[in-house]
């Protein structure tokens, strides 16, 4: 007979068929028994549920090779007496930013704890490299964490403003993932010197206990603070212990001299508060910067501790593509500072200071917020002015914010803090050259014109602190001899006229590729326009001034105005884009 085959049941031969197929089948029912009970044993094991107690439930986790885990019911908060701990004081200790509140928590609750675990749930040992001790996982009721907030959160920041590893958060909650460890002095119990991670927040889902990490909905709120809240008292050892930067095990061992930089003895119901790392960029930040701190050896009884977190909620747009914003915001927005508020050209005062030296006949009303906006978009740093006036303060001005804004970018890049993902935000070798020396405008004006304002125009500089980004000569535009490529941007404004070709052919080599020159009142006189209609029909240099194929240009036209209404404004530069490219779409 094959397997699968009905024996037959005829005979004597039939007969002995027939019972051995019933041994068999008996024997298959008792190894599928067998293994049933293996398989629930097991499943017991890892829980290691014993429950006496109806506060606790038992619960997978998505941790791996995290110890047993179960939810805390919230109905053994009805029972307790309705007390607050009495007189809570909070020490504080600035050498590793940490708060100790002794007295946080009443007794009467602490107590209630370890009677729920003691008899409720077996602990897991764990024996590692650095902690040698049992412990559990609570995920505590909303109603807890809730009275934990309350009793902690004038001990630490409301606010966390951004730094290089997250933007603005806001204090949220305590984490519901407890940690229960248990130090028994027979053991010698001990957690060595270590920086802590971070969390996110935890629930249940489906009977399991899970971590809400970057995939969740909830990926914006993440831990900042750990909380280690020391359920009793009178064991011998067990503090926790604070050492120097990079302390390790091994240090501990070699040398019996290194003491801790701060050591805190715990009190039944108090809660130590210190900082801690999220995220694997963070801790590698912090394991060179901050002080590590261990559990020391209990030596006698048995030390019963909580560990949880402090979490943070960032703001709504605080993810991995904005995360600097905060930064980049309060480096680059102009009008930060009360200072520039004050000087600055949107404000009253800078506009009172500037109102003499408005003259109707230089049309130049709207002209000096044009270059202001030019100058701090382009960021040049030497500019020529042919015929000052009006426009030369706006241009001062706009030259000393340059050089503010990239003071701010100069501190923040130091810090590798502005960013935009993991990419610096700034052209490094821009921001480097800014640092050597400040802007400066060069003023030519020969000081001829009735209407002249020039000489009024240094005076007010002077006057409002921006005499030293200024160089006044009194000349003639068509004698001055600038260096090749010395010039940024060049702003013509003297009514060259018909001898536009002439300047320009004097003058094109000393701007620089890439500067720019712009021409007031080009397009409607008669002069000027001839020559902007050959620069836009290639006339050529001898017609234009400016060698063909080596300038970009655009005219611009105040179309409710008769006179001084245009200008035209030409960038040199080859025929292709020689620009660097950055990025795919930004």
């Amino acid at each position: 007979m094959t397997w699968g085959e009905k024996p037959n049941s005829s005979g004597a031969s039939g007969m002995v068929v027939t019972f051995s197929w019933f041994i068999f089948t008996v024997c298959c029912s008792l190894i599928c028994i067998t293994q049933s009970y293996i398989v629930h044993k097991a499943w017991r094991r890892r829980t290691n549920l014993f429950s006496s107690s109806s506060s606790l439930k038992p619960l997978l986790s998505d941790i791996p090779n995290s110890p047993p885990s179960f939810l805390l019911d919230g109905d053994f908060l009805n029972a307790l007496p309705k007390t607050t701990a009495q007189h809570p004081r909070c020490a504080v200790y600035p050498t590793i930013d940490a708060r100790y509140v002794d007295g946080c928590i009443p007794a009467d609750l602490c107590d209630k704890i370890i009677e729920v675990v003691e008899t409720g749930a077996v602990f897991q040992d764990e024996h590692t490299s650095k902690n040698k001790h049992s412990s559990l996982q609570l995920l505590s009721p909303t109603a807890l964490t809730s009275y934990l907030l309350d009793a902690i959160k004038n001990h630490v920041p409301n606010t966390l403003e951004a730094n290089e590893f997250h933007g603005r958060a806001k204090l949220h909650s305590i984490n519901r993932r407890f940690r229960v460890y248990k130090y028994e002095g027979a053991s010698k119990d001990t957690f060595y010197p270590h920086v802590d991670a971070g969390w996110f927040q935890a629930e249940e889902r489906d009977g399991a206990l899970v971590s809400l990490d970057e995939e969740d909905d909830d990926r914006l709120r993440g831990s900042r603070y750990s909380l280690l809240w020391y359920l009793n008292d009178g064991f011998k050892g067990g503090e926790t212990n604070f050492y120097p930067v990079g302390t390790e095990k091994q240090d501990l061992v070699d040398d019996d001299s290194i003491i801790p930089v701060e050591s805190i003895v715990p009190t039944k119901g108090g809660v130590l508060l210190f900082p801690q790392a999220l995220s694997t960029e963070m801790m590698d930040w912090a394991e060179k910067n901050v002080c590590p701190h261990e559990g020391a050896e209990v030596t006698e009884g048995v030390k019963w501790i909580i560990r949880s977190d402090v979490i943070y909620q960032h703001e709504e747009l605080d993810n991995v593509l904005y995360r600097y914003d905060d930064v980049v915001r309060e480096t680059m927005k102009p009008y930060r500072e009360k200072e520039e508020k004050e000087w600055g050209v949107y404000s009253p005062s800078f506009l009172e200071k500037i109102d003499c030296l408005y003259e109707p006949v230089m049309g130049a009303e709207n002209l000096g917020y044009v270059l202001h906006s030019l100058i701090r978009f382009l960021k040049p740093r030497r500019v020529v002015e042919i015929g000052a006036g009006y426009t030369t303060l706006f241009i001062l001005t706009a030259l000393k914010e340059n050089d503010a804004e990239m003071k701010r970018i100069a501190e923040a890049t130091s810090k590798n803090r502005l960013r935009l993902l993991d990419y610096p935000w700034t052209v490094e070798s821009v921001c480097e050259d800014w640092s050597r020396t400040h802007s400066k405008l060069v003023v030519i004006d020969n000081c001829e014109h009735q209407k002249e304002t020039a000489s009024s125009a240094v005076t007010i500089a002077a006057e409002m602190g921006l005499k030293d980004y200024i160089d006044f000569k009194v000349g003639d535009a068509f004698e001055a001899n600038f260096e090749q490529e010395s010039v940024d941007l060049l702003w013509c404004d003297f009514g060259v006229g018909a001898r536009m070709v002439d300047f320009m052919k004097a003058n094109w080599k000393s701007v620089r590729p890439g500067g720019y020159v712009v021409v007031h009142s080009s397009l409607t006189n008669k002069n000027t326009r001839m020559w902007v209609e050959m620069i836009r029909r290639g006339g050529g240099e001898a017609m234009t001034g400016v060698p063909e194929g080596t300038f970009e240009h655009i005219s611009l036209l105040e179309p409710h105005k008769r006179f001084q209404n245009s200008i035209t404004i030409l960038q040199r530069r080859s025929e292709d884009y020689n620009e660097p490219l950055f990025s795919q779409y930004a």
